[in-house]
């Protein structure tokens, strides 16, 4: 929230209020500025510009796993089941954060919008992840905390785990029919059986 409220600033731009900008979190920077701003797509490579020089500025150290999941990913990745991340950040700053979070080890690939055709809520990036896994998309189980992730599971044909915990209310994430919800990340585990 600090790197997009500081974008704006820097761009002269008004600040969104904070409930518009989580609307666009998930969506590559491209549609979440013009989403927010309404920018016109000449004017957007400035504003992905300048936020990433922000986010480089701002750096990952106040940046911390939610409570309790870095246990859930260890126990997953101890017990060889292949995990992988599907995001829409680029891996401009995607590795870096990852590997800040001491988490790089567990997961076989991490992807970002460069690694697929189409970015969220399209399959693409989940098709193209249980292809280089080898693994059937219905196989696979699409955790996220927003109705991009949840919609790209179910374009997939994956089932779909709805998080409450990150940046989309558990109302907007039921409105997805996700396969299942969760409160938190003990009930993750319980789920996931770790």
């Amino acid at each position: 929230m600090r790197s997009y409220q500081e974008t704006f600033q820097r761009l002269g731009l008004p600040v969104p209020d904070a409930d518009r900008i989580i609307e666009t979190i998930g969506v590559p920077l491209r549609r979440s500025f013009q989403a927010v701003t309404g920018a016109r797509e000449r004017d957007l490579d400035h504003s992905i510009t300048t936020h990433r020089e922000v986010c480089r500025e701002l750096g990952f150290d106040d940046i911390k796993p939610f409570p309790g999941i870095s246990r859930v990913i260890q126990a997953l990745a101890t017990r060889k089941v292949p995990l992988a991340i599907a995001s829409s950040r680029s891996h401009e700053s995607l590795d870096e954060m990852v590997a800040n979070l001491g988490l790089t080890g567990h997961f076989r690939i991490i992807a970002g919008p460069e690694d697929a055709a189409r970015e969220k809520p399209y399959p693409d990036l989940l098709l193209a992840l249980a292809d280089r896994l080898g693994l059937a998309p219905a196989s696979l189980l699409m955790v996220g905390d927003t109705t991009f992730d949840i919609e790209m599971g179910h374009g997939a044909g994956a089932l779909t785990c709805a998080v409450t915990w990150g940046n989309h209310t558990r109302s907007t994430l039921a409105a997805t029919h996700p396969t299942v919800m969760v409160d938190d990340t003990a009930e993750l585990a319980v789920l996931l059986d770790v």
